[in-house]
């Protein structure tokens, strides 16, 4: 983004910045869901059922490492998910790139 005297020149890169901050914040309200009237991400809810099939540990991990990019998101996965996921056995059979 270029500023020149306080005004926006280039507003592309304005642009893509704020739709993909849109995109990261609707992917966080999107990824989770209401258990028992508490509202908990799809990782937290595998982390308490342990749901067998459908490769729902791989898939976890794919979406976690689709969004790392994303600073905020980053800074969810190390403040509360990283962990969980190690101390729960959510693993992945593909190596993780986080």
């Amino acid at each position: 983004m270029s500023i020149d005297d306080g005004k926006i020149t280039d507003w592309s890169d304005y642009y893509d910045g704020l739709t993909s901050r849109v995109r990261s914040a609707g992917l966080q309200i999107i990824s989770s869901v209401s258990v028992s009237g508490t509202s908990r991400s799809l990782t937290e809810v595998q982390a308490l059922f342990r749901f067998d099939g459908a490769n729902i540990n791989k898939r976890l991990h794919e979406v976690w490492n689709a969004l790392i990019p994303v600073p905020e998101i980053k800074e969810l996965y190390d403040a509360s998910y990283a962990q969980l996921m190690k101390d729960k056995g959510i693993t992945s059979d593909s190596k993780p790139a986080i």
